[in-house]
């Protein structure tokens, strides 16, 4: 029997009070779910003669519509808005949402922690709220066919979801009362539909790059598939770049051969319900032109009457620029990988978007590498994350995934530099620990600011979280021991706890940050830090000098307060001459002087620190037998 299926209608649950999971695609364009039967295969649920669910929500007045429902009933009336596309603006701020060009009205919320989307006339949801009926309507569809209650799914999202459009996923899952037994990331996903029969000569083995290209976000992985293993070397992606971006291309194209009818320039101009039925006519329009080359039709909207004649080629031409920037994408992935292309075996297709031939065409031309698509694009992501339910339930045993983190995690040093503790594209789950120290005598409290990003310095990266870890020992600056132990767990949401090693006080933290990194800045980071490396290393040896050069001015001037019987007053000036040179460097930030007169009043010192550590160990030693000197040493 095969392991992959669409619906088994044999499905029967034995005990009804049994714990089951099912898998969710939770996807920009379409959602779909999965469930397995008690012999392992994993299926696809029908509703409403499909598969696949567009992942569209209208509110009415008393009642919400999810799917082809919610589409119908913004057809009816205008006044209805067909909220679609939601999975774009998960952990995204208003600014960033203001920039999308999607079709329904946006404001912050009074907290200005978050936006808020008008879903009826005067009503506003949040983004999580609206992705949280989808999964609603999922789970219901699935528990009335298998007839059993259902708490826990497996979840999938884009490998390049940051920790706020993660942790959003999941609280729109909390508010369907889901609980998440595992965020997958969609490759990962993709890959595993792919691997899953470990028996079968067929079956993918070795590396492979997952090219993932969806309605709303581009997703690309390089995997190695071994015997139902599954290790992500390397990941990147565009959370906002996808079918809908052709989808918005062919619109403006339209209303650009049409000025006259619509008498509009873009269609940031059209009315919300104009925009949502052009963007659905466009869609048919992109799907028309994968299978054939030409469309002519005539798009109505009430008296209007508008022409549309649209050639593949004209198609290819606009697109094309987006096709080049997933494959620009693919390629620092690769780079960043450290594999070879010709170690890689295949590109596995996924996403509905991938069905435009054009993209395996550029794909083959630039890599020469056969594109697999022999299981639906459009289903694979969902099956994946129904083997992987499977799999963390115990009906199957096979499955191990080993996931990566997009960006590197790290805390600020004192000076400004960032001390990386988990580099970008580690294995996740990961656990890493390093020991810090106090800066100042008498220190009882640290700050510690968790950062996210690949340069050197926290004013280039991007803040996550703060806390303080308070009630450490008054010892001199140095002696204190601070653990800092960063947790990412297997769906790539990061805890961070700091412990003092003597009174073993304690801190932690779930990074929740109220706002979200969009991919524009993630990609920004890295370009960043490989054009500024070679100032970024600068950047923190200035850092590192400077905060040695203070501690270093701190010690000698607090020695002239507590031992100034034991320094001649020449000297007394010569070492201060010296430390006012110290601190012009220090305001001149020029590393190679501050490193230079650190050395001079090293050297210019010495001689001061040695009095002072004899007179230290005459204290020592005073009355001292030589047997407990000998203790002592």
């Amino acid at each position: 029997m095969s392991l992959l299926q669409i619906n088994d209608s044999a499905v029967k649950i034995k005990d009804e009070q049994q714990e089951y999971a099912i898998g969710i695609d939770l996807g920009t364009s379409n959602s779909a779910v999965s469930y397995y039967t008690n012999n392992g295969d994993i299926c696809l649920l029908e509703i409403n003669g499909s598969t696949l669910v567009p992942s569209v929500v209208c509110f009415t007045e008393n009642a919400v519509f999810v799917g082809h429902e919610a589409i119908t009933k913004a057809k009816e009336n205008s006044k209805y808005i067909a909220i679609r596309s939601i999975k774009r603006l998960m952990g995204k701020t208003f600014n960033e949402a203001s920039n999308l060009g999607l079709p329904f009205n946006i404001k912050m919320n009074e907290n200005k922690d978050n936006l808020l989307i008008e879903v009826y006339p005067q009503v506003y949801k949040t983004p999580e709220e609206i992705s949280a009926e989808i999964l609603k309507y999922l789970k219901s569809n699935a528990e009335n066919y298998l007839k059993i209650s259902i708490k826990k799914a497996v979840i999938t999202v884009p490998a390049y979801f940051d920790e706020v459009a993660r942790v959003a996923t999941k609280n729109s899952a909390t508010l369907s009362n889901l609980e998440v037994l595992r965020l997958v990331n969609e490759p990962t996903s993709a890959a595993l539909a792919y691997g899953l029969d470990t028996d079968n000569d067929n079956t993918l083995q070795g590396v492979y790059i997952v090219y993932d290209f969806g309605g709303g976000t581009f997703d690309v992985s390089i995997l190695k598939l071994v015997k139902g293993v599954f290790k992500v070397l390397a990941t990147g992606g565009d959370n906002s770049l996808g079918g809908d971006d052709i989808d918005m291309l062919i619109v403006q194209h339209i209303i650009e051969n049409n000025s006259s009818a619509f008498n509009f320039q873009s269609i940031q101009d059209l009315p919300y319900h104009t925009q949502e039925k052009l963007l659905i006519y466009a869609k048919h329009i992109k799907e028309f032109l994968s299978n054939h080359d030409t469309f002519n039709g005539v798009w109505e909207d009430g008296p209007l009457k508008v022409p549309c004649t649209i050639t593949t080629s004209t198609m290819q031409s606009f697109i094309k620029p987006i096709i080049d920037k997933t494959l620009a994408i693919t390629s620092n992935v690769l780079k960043d990988s450290k594999i070879l292309l010709a170690d890689i075996k295949g590109i596995i297709l996924v996403g509905g978007s991938t069905r435009i031939p054009l993209i395996a065409e550029e794909i083959y031309k630039l890599f020469k590498l056969q594109g697999f698509s022999s299981i639906n694009p459009d289903e694979v992501v969902a099956l994946g994350a129904g083997h992987q339910s499977a799999h963390l339930m115990g009906v199957v045993d096979n499955g191990l995934l080993l996931d990566v983190i997009p960006l590197s995690l790290g805390i600020e040093l004192h000076g400004g530099a960032v001390e990386k503790i988990i580099y970008r594209n580690s294995l996740i789950p990961i656990a890493k620990a390093q020991d810090f120290t106090t800066y100042k005598d008498n220190q009882t409290a640290i700050l510690i600011h968790v950062v996210q990003g690949e340069r050197e310095l926290v004013e280039h990266s991007r803040s996550l979280a703060k806390f303080s870890l308070k009630g450490i020992p008054p010892l001199p600056a140095g002696m204190a021991k601070v653990r800092v132990m960063f947790t990412v767990d297997a769906d790539g949401l990061l805890t961070v706890t700091a412990e003092e090693q003597h009174t073993k006080i304690k801190q932690s933290i779930e990074v929740k940050p109220t706002w979200g990194l969009s991919v524009l800045n993630m990609r920004e980071m890295l370009e960043e830090s490989f054009d500024n490396a070679k100032l970024d290393v600068e950047a923190r040896l200035l850092s590192q000098a400077i905060v040695e050069a203070e501690a270093m001015v701190s010690i000698t001037e607090k020695a002239f307060i507590e031992h100034i019987e034991l320094i001649e007053l020449d000297e007394k000036h010569l070492i201060s001459s010296i430390i006012l040179e110290v601190k012009q460097n220090i305001l001149n930030k020029n590393r190679h002087l501050i490193d230079s007169s650190i050395k001079k009043l090293d050297e210019k010192s010495r001689e001061f620190a040695e009095k002072i550590m004899n007179k230290k160990i005459d204290k020592l030693l005073k009355g001292k037998h030589i047997k407990d000197v000998n203790n002592i040493l």
